[in-house]
């Protein structure tokens, strides 16, 4: 299939999709209601911004019934980097709370298979190949990828761009969304943004400016990968607002999501932190309350129920 500009769809021109709670409503209402099934959600920042955490909350997600903003679905969890070990405790670690809010159930761990080593672009083509039969026979519907940047750091490092296998598993992946009504969601890391003069002229209109710590930066893979996926979303931390660690049960540091692209709704943001129980949105009062007084009480109702 040819990659289709982001900009140039629209959501009467994509078939009826359903939609995935992220477990907070701020959240899914900057998605306007959720991440939709039938699509290619990628997720863009630098380290610690939150990306895995955001995906290991709806490999729990996407367990819940559908009335209650989930999929009823298993998941296909691919680990590029990182441990294993350390994916499973902190899956666990957020269940504790999903379960003793009565949103997921105690063997809610086994449903989600998860897949170490696609280090490469051929392992994690071998991978997403095998995950056909995870498809068929065990109603996997939520496939995650973090980080496909990783897969190809190799190849970007030697050619400078990406090869023909990531456009291979982008199609590959579109069609999975597709024909398994499932939602497809990628992480992606982003690098320093400099400016070359020919390439900033034909690509300027196409191109979001994204900022993070001070610098403006871009999405690795290039415009070719960025046309390929339906949604992008771009995270980042926000430098002089720290909310009480004691009341928030957080390390204080706020971020922010944004949707910098989609046909599903206009561009939207909101502000977030990651604690035990998960990720969560909060409200524009509280970072304001936050910036006058750095003991703002929290506002936390909002994150604690379905979406």
């Amino acid at each position: 299939a040819t990659a289709v500009s982001a900009a140039s769809v629209s959501a009467a021109d994509l078939p009826r999709s359903a939609r995935l709670t992220t477990a907070c409503p701020l959240l899914d209402a900057a998605l306007h209601g959720g991440l939709r099934t039938r699509a290619v959600h990628e997720i863009v920042g630098e380290s610690n911004c939150g990306k895995t955490q955001l995906c290991l909350q709806l490999l729990l997600t996407c367990q819940w019934g559908r009335q209650h903003g989930g999929l009823g679905c298993k998941s296909l969890y691919i680990n590029t980097e990182g441990s294993g070990g350390m994916t499973t405790s902190r899956l666990r670690e957020m269940l504790a709370f999903h379960h003793a809010k009565g949103h997921s159930s105690a063997d809610a761990m086994d449903n989600i298979f998860i897949q170490q080593g696609a280090s490469d672009p051929e392992s994690l083509m071998s991978i997403l190949a095998r995950a056909k039969a995870l498809m068929d026979q065990h109603n996997v519907r939520l496939v995650v990828i973090d980080s496909i940047a990783n897969a190809f750091k190799d190849v970007l490092s030697s050619e400078g761009r990406p090869s023909d296998a990531l456009y291979r598993i982008m199609n590959l992946l579109k069609r999975y969304a597709s024909e398994y009504d499932a939602c497809v969601v990628l992480t992606n890391h982003v690098s320093d943004h400099i400016e070359d003069s020919a390439v900033h002229r034909a690509t300027k209109r196409a191109e979001v400016p994204l900022h993070t710590s001070g610098r403006r930066v871009k999405a690795s893979l290039g415009m070719g990968f960025a046309q390929s996926v339906t949604c992008r979303y771009f995270v980042s931390r926000l430098h002089g607002i720290r909310l009480n660690e004691r009341e928030y049960d957080t390390s204080g540091c706020v971020r922010a999501f944004a949707v910098v692209f989609s046909p599903f709704q206009g561009i939207r943001d909101t502000n977030y932190i990651i604690n035990q129980s998960g990720v969560w949105g909060i409200p524009d009062e509280v970072i304001k309350e936050a910036d006058r007084e750095p003991l703002a009480s929290p506002i936390m109702e909002g994150g604690h129920h379905h979406g």
